[in-house]
């Protein structure tokens, strides 16, 4: 077995911290997102609005990462931008 630099162990407690976390996200959203919709149908938002924040939401998913990544690049603070 191949030994961890010293640098790298820290890094290596985080990665079932960072599971968890990601699952909980996941979890959250799949179990709210089917509602989301008629949330906003009974709270007065029309089809067209109801539409455009999907979509508003649909593009952040898809964008955001490229963003943070490029942005965790050009700072060089890595894991600053992505802890926050």
């Amino acid at each position: 077995a191949t030994e961890l630099t010293a640098a790298a162990q820290p890094l290596r407690r985080l990665i079932p911290v960072a599971s968890v976390v990601f699952a909980l996200r996941f979890i959250a959203l799949a179990a709210f997102t089917p509602y989301t919709f008629l949330w906003l149908e009974s709270n007065g938002f029309d089809t067209h609005q109801r539409g455009l924040l999907g979509g508003f939401a649909s593009a952040v998913r898809f964008g955001a990462p490229m963003v943070l990544g490029t942005l965790a690049d050009w700072s060089g603070h890595r894991r600053l931008v992505f802890v926050t």
